[in-house]
């Protein structure tokens, strides 16, 4: 085994795929929409909302390029747009980050909508290298909750524990 103690470390993305996979299958039990929007330098929806969780799992499977940019405000308004036009009562955005920001809206400005929408975000952040602009930004608002994780079962615990799962 000639591989390096990097190596052997899943990347943020990889963490953050395997803990969405897992709590779908809880969504799927309980028939909740879901949609998925990637970012890096930019924001990129790739899945309205849809209960067809089969097209979500075929979608985390797929290999993802990633970047060094962050545009995490990007993300939230990618985000609320997939709920514009729908019934859902319940809307919950849940996002899973490194913390970091350097591209794109201003956080504080993306979440106004959703904030006074009645949105509720979630921010997973994955605090692998100790830093956190996004969390210091949007610890202010009462309509976002900030889970710090440090590994794959902390990330899903704070999943499950948002879609009431625990």
């Amino acid at each position: 085994m000639n591989k390096s103690f990097q190596e052997l470390i899943p990347s943020k993305l990889d963490v953050a795929k395997e803990a969405l996979a897992a709590a779908v299958s809880r969504l799927a039990r309980k028939g909740a929409y879901i949609g998925l929007v990637f970012f890096a330098g930019r924001a990129f929806p790739v899945l309205n909302l849809t209960n067809n969780y089969n097209i979500f799992y075929t979608i985390l499977s797929r290999r993802i390029r990633t970047f060094e940019a962050s545009a995490p405000g990007d993300a939230i308004i990618e985000a609320s747009k997939l709920f514009w036009g729908t019934r859902c009562k319940e809307r919950k955005i849940i996002m899973i980050t490194d913390g970091d920001y350097n591209e794109g809206v201003p956080p504080e400005a993306a979440v106004l909508y959703p904030i006074n929408n009645k949105y509720n975000i979630y921010l997973i952040i994955l605090n692998i290298k100790g830093h956190d602009k996004i969390g210091e930004l949007l610890n202010k608002y009462n309509n976002i909750k900030i889970y710090y994780t440090k590994s794959r079962n902390e990330v899903l615990s704070a999943i499950l524990s948002i879609i009431g799962e625990t």
